[in-house]
């Protein structure tokens, strides 16, 4: 049986096996490899600021405050903490201790100096901390943006209340993520509100659910809104909160129903708590119905409203609306807390700039 190979005459010179052989590539170190690591993470974080950002703003962004989150900038800021922290004990122990036992609480401040600065140092690394936060700012440019822009219009603008910034990511099929984020005033920057959500829609259907979080209080309210259109242009509408803020919970929940010749609406709310050292316990009943009327054309009402602290008010009366201007005239009955009683005609006018 013939051989399954065949040797192929080469004519390139032969040389010495010692001098073909290559030479195996010298093995990393532990710090080559941490090197590598970090150059790709860095290299990671520049691409998605550039992607987020632009080309011009990304990179610059990044490097100025990736800058800032060097292991030696956060242990730096870390132990000028604690130093300031064992200099307020130093004024106090100088103010508070006899003389003879001045020197002992001097040496006693610098000795513990010194050991917070060493666990403040290892509580940066050892933790992961610094990892960390320089994880999150490689993959949150925007978030990092906008505390950017809002601490430059700190130095521009004099104390201007800053709105809620939202924004949301689309999922694909309907579905959507909400957040936002208010940074206070300018020259108070603090996050004073966060907000996340969900929110999901097609052709018939829209739901969302969304919560709030108020840093100044550590109150909370969550909102849920579901919107349904039904055959012969009828649509249907259910929405609803809970929230607890300031001492006080508030439960509201609306329905609302309307259809090519009507739209009628009702809801029940209730506040329950203390606020400034007053207790509360309000419900709140109540309910509108209408003709569905296009702009122009006149609409007929009726509302009205009872609450638990033997309130009430009703009206009836028509309203019309025309482009940017629009009126209203009602009659009306109701009661207050005390029982008194009044009633009349009231008229009304609206106009939209």
């Amino acid at each position: 049986m013939g051989s399954k190979s065949q040797q192929v005459p080469s004519t390139a010179p032969t040389t010495s096996p010692a001098l073909t052989q290559q030479a195996p590539a010298p093995a990393q170190d532990a710090q080559d490899q941490v090197g590598n690591a970090a150059l790709q993470q860095q290299s990671l974080g520049k691409l998605s600021y550039q992607a987020a950002l632009g080309e011009m703003l990304g990179p610059k962004l990044y490097s100025a405050v990736s800058g800032q989150l060097a292991d030696d900038k956060l242990i730096g800021h870390a132990q000028g903490a604690v130093g300031s922290a064992t200099k307020a004990l130093q004024t106090y122990l100088q103010g508070n201790v006899q003389a003879d036992e001045q020197q002992a609480a001097a040496l006693f401040v610098t000795a513990l100096d010194g050991e917070l600065k060493k666990a403040a140092a290892a509580a940066v690394v050892d933790t992961g901390l610094s990892a960390g936060l320089r994880d999150w700012t490689d993959t949150h440019p925007v978030e990092v943006a906008t505390a950017a822009v809002a601490a430059a219009a700190a130095y521009i603008l004099s104390n201007q209340d800053l709105p809620l910034v939202q924004g949301s990511k689309d999922m694909g099929g309907g579905h959507s993520v909400i957040g936002g984020i208010d940074m206070g005033r300018t020259m108070h920057l603090a996050v004073e509100q966060v907000r996340v959500g969900y929110r999901y829609q097609d052709a018939t259907t829209q739901a969302q659910v969304i919560g709030d979080y108020y840093a100044k209080d550590g109150g909370y309210q969550i909102s849920g809104k579901f919107d349904k259109a039904l055959d012969a242009d009828q649509k249907l509408g259910l929405s609803g909160l809970h929230g607890e803020r300031n001492g006080l919970t508030t439960d509201r929940l609306d329905l609302s129903y309307t259809n090519p010749a009507m739209a009628a609406s009702a809801y029940y709310q209730r506040e329950k708590g203390t606020k400034d050292g007053v207790g509360k316990d309000l419900s709140v009943l109540g309910g509108r119905i209408a003709n569905t009327a296009p702009a122009g054309e006149l609409q007929a009402f009726a509302r009205g409203e009872a609450r638990s602290d033997g309130s009430w008010e009703a009206a009836g009366g028509l309203q019309k609306q025309v482009n940017d201007w629009g009126w209203s005239v009602e009659g009306y009955g109701g009661q207050n807390a005390a029982g008194q009683q009044d009633s009349g005609i009231r008229a009304g006018a609206k106009l939209r700039f």
